[in-house]
């Protein structure tokens, strides 16, 4: 059964003077913690007190949800700020300052003069700086998607997916610089993870490596639309650091098992992970494109072909990491499939022959299995919560076992 959260919801009207409270209290509700958020506010809010409202943000200390009333319905009632209980009254005052576009009522209405929209939408994210919404009108279907500080780099490169490769992406059909915000339209078919087949997986590894070399090369092209830079020189650079601070993050772990490695393991670590940066350069491989966040949930099995969704984490680097992701998916997520892995890395391959030789794509595809890991790890490697800083440790754990099983086969 999921963990619950429960919340108690700051419903303001338009002009935020006034809140709806119950018995003078503000009403709760409570949903799971690992779903997002929005739509199951929205939901049992309607469901305990018929009331209709559009989610703002989530506060700081995560207590409250801030909303916009849109209908409040008949069993909760309006009260001034002044009328609230004295306690109450700094929260709610604090809670109304937050900056942000999406933070304020009535911001819906520049949304609907932007696109001319009338109809319904639902809403499945909020925050002041970032936003995620549906609409559906007069034979319309859209996905409204704003973006904002921690990643910001998914406006400008969705933007350039769009027009540079359109066979690959969503259509994007108006952007709003403003607000790091484009339209989309709504992306007809199942998800990867809903269709999981032999030929669906072939048919989605092969349109990754098709979009790859597409761009393959095009180093300065996907820097400038905003990838982040994780070619091999890169990596190699930020080896020592990295490592360094996992030294410090394992003396942190609180108890053993799992292994805690030591500062001399991890130096050691360190070490080879340059000189696996080092023999993947001497393969010559182009870089490219690589969706960070890659897996079935991300992929959308449309009749024009397979479509990569969410592109917050794109880096430029060596392709093969976004194929291995997709193994560890299949690995972890469908064990019973494993038996597909080769076929799906043949399929894979053999869009990389035209540019690479034989020999160079699969020792490439190889080496990528470890490298993936030290990726995803190296971009996820700021100080966290304690479920952040343990799974950090499991990935290098899991590097260095990569390594020692990388070591057997080539003795082997």
């Amino acid at each position: 059964m999921s963990e619950m959260s429960s919340l108690r919801l700051l419903i303001v009207n338009g002009d935020s003077t006034r809140v709806l409270t119950e018995w003078g209290v503000l009403p709760g509700v409570s949903i799971p913690k690992d779903q997002r958020m929005a739509p199951l506010v929205i939901s049992e809010l309607h469901r305990l007190y018929g009331c209709e409202a559009l989610c703002l943000f989530l506060t700081d200390d995560r207590a409250h949800f801030v909303m916009e009333c849109l209908s409040a319905g008949s069993a909760l009632e309006w009260r001034s700020i002044a009328e609230l209980d004295s306690s109450l009254q700094p929260v709610v005052r604090e809670a109304l300052m937050k900056d942000g576009p999406f933070s304020k009522p009535g911001w819906t209405r520049e949304l609907r003069a932007f696109t001319g929209f009338t109809g319904t939408f639902e809403q499945h994210n909020a925050s002041p700086y970032f936003s995620l919404m549906r609409f559906r009108d007069s034979g319309r279907d859209l996905w409204f998607k704003a973006v904002g500080p921690s990643n910001l780099r998914e406006f400008p490169v969705t933007k350039a997916l769009a027009q540079r490769c359109p066979g690959f992406v969503p259509r994007v059909l108006a952007i709003k610089p403003k607000w790091n915000a484009w339209i989309m339209q709504h992306q007809e078919g199942r998800l990867l993870e809903d269709e999981v087949t032999l030929e669906a997986w072939k048919r989605t590894v092969e349109a990754l490596a098709d979009l790859q070399v597409e761009l393959a090369g095009e180093d300065r092209y996907l820097l400038d639309i905003g990838c982040t830079d994780c070619r091999l020189e890169a990596l190699a650079a930020q080896a020592e650091p990295f490592f360094e601070s996992m030294a410090e993050l394992m003396e942190r772990q609180p108890k053993t098992p799992p292994e805690r490695l030591n500062r001399r393991e991890l130096q050691s670590l360190g070490r080879q992970i340059v000189e696996l940066c080092e023999r993947f350069a001497s393969l010559r491989l182009a870089n490219s494109i690589i969706h960070g966040d890659i897996g079935p949930h991300n992929v959308v099995l449309s009749r024009r072909g397979p479509i990569f969704i969410d592109w917050a984490e794109a880096y430029l680097g060596q392709p093969f990491c976004s194929f291995e992701r997709m193994m560890a998916h299949l690995r972890k997520d469908y064990p019973d499939h494993m038996g597909w892995a080769g076929a799906l890395q043949e399929a894979y391959a053999n869009r990389w022959m035209r540019k690479h030789t034989r020999a160079a794509v699969f020792e490439g595809l190889a080496l990528a299995r470890i490298l993936m890991v030290y990726v995803l790890a190296v971009r996820a490697s700021s100080p966290g919560s304690e479920e952040h800083d343990k799974w950090t440790r499991s990935m290098v754990r899991r590097m260095k076992r990569e390594l020692e099983t990388l070591s057997l086969q080539e003795v082997a």
